[in-house]
């Protein structure tokens, strides 16, 4: 049997860049660029980049209140 599936927390959800960007009011080429630099740490799907939602505390802003439920835990 396989172990019980846990929830998703703060370094397993994932955004795409797009939400990522809208998140924190910026462009998604503004965001592009940080992943080029290596600024932003992403996980890369095939061509999919997606990143982790642990990435804002890392960068030191708050989990966004969407992304969140009311315990202020991520969703």
């Amino acid at each position: 049997m396989s172990a019980p599936k846990t929830e998703a927390g703060p370094g397993t959800a994932f955004l795409t860049v797009d939400d990522f960007a809208r998140a924190l009011c910026v462009s998604p080429s503004t965001v592009r660029n940080a992943i080029n630099r290596g600024d932003l740490h992403v996980i890369r799907f095939a061509r999919a980049v997606r990143i982790p939602v642990s990435e804002f505390e890392r960068l030191g802003y708050g989990i966004p209140a969407f992304l969140t439920d009311n315990s202020g835990e991520a969703a």
